[in-house]
């Protein structure tokens, strides 16, 4: 097989999931026992202006942000099963695999995102974001 067959073989590959992907895929259904949240806010780098003078820090912040995970600040509009919706803020590090980086064209997590929720403990606040879960999520933008 030449190079070029490799490459007509994989153009064909493309455009079949293209054309897999011409109808939106449908929306997703939470089983109801599982807890879920509405980011009503999303603040990437919270507290941060979102500009440096020195380019010298933006690629040390990308790189540590690869490695800890990159800082948001969400509030969540909670619904867990047997208790009535409620709001709380959190800050957190997201793992770098939720949001692409800007070698690959950046995704950020958006304010109206719909995502699990593992819970850790019985209080209000004793909640976190299944983020594998929210990656595995069909449709999701």
């Amino acid at each position: 097989m030449g190079l070029m067959d490799k490459f007509r073989g994989t153009m064909d590959r493309l455009t079949e999931k293209m054309d897999g992907l011409s109808e939106p895929p449908a929306a997703y259904v939470w089983p109801p026992d599982q807890p879920m949240a509405v980011l009503l806010e999303s603040e990437y780098h919270p507290g941060s202006s979102g500009h440096s003078d020195s380019n010298q820090a933006d690629v040390t912040s990308l790189a540590f942000d690869k490695l800890a995970g990159v800082r948001y600040r969400f509030v969540l509009d909670v619904r867990r099963p047997g208790m009535e919706p409620y709001r709380i803020e959190q800050r957190v590090r997201i793992p770098s695999k939720v949001q692409r980086s800007w070698l690959e064209g950046e995704v950020r997590v958006p304010k109206g995102a719909e995502v699990p929720l593992r819970v850790t403990g019985p209080g209000p606040e004793d909640v976190e974001i299944d983020w594998d879960g929210y990656l595995a999520i069909r449709g999701r933008k």
